[in-house]
């Protein structure tokens, strides 16, 4: 067999299984402020300033879920839809 197609056979094989080992160990997804906007205006709210510094408490490395979810139901948003949109994970 001759070498080139050996070794771009090696490489692709080496590329699809760190491509996997990347997809296996990636962290869980969890909720942007975007798609906790997108949700709310998706249920039919009026997504304003209140609204979106509620959505920001999803964003960095520790989000607050709970604070995110108490914001939007001191604002009328009902609670399964807080909770929703406070921990939605969309790909």
């Amino acid at each position: 067999m001759n070498r080139i197609p050996r070794r771009a056979t090696a490489a692709l094989a080496t590329a699809l299984t760190t491509a996997g080992l990347l997809f296996a160990t990636a962290a869980p997804a969890q909720a942007s402020p975007q798609q906790c906007r997108d949700y709310l205006v998706s249920q039919g709210y009026v997504v304003g300033v209140q609204s979106q510094r509620a959505c920001n408490m999803l964003a960095g490395q520790n989000p607050n879920r709970d604070r995110c979810r108490s914001i939007l139901i001191g604002l009328g948003v009902y609670e399964s839809h807080a909770r929703a949109a406070c921990s939605i994970s969309r790909p």
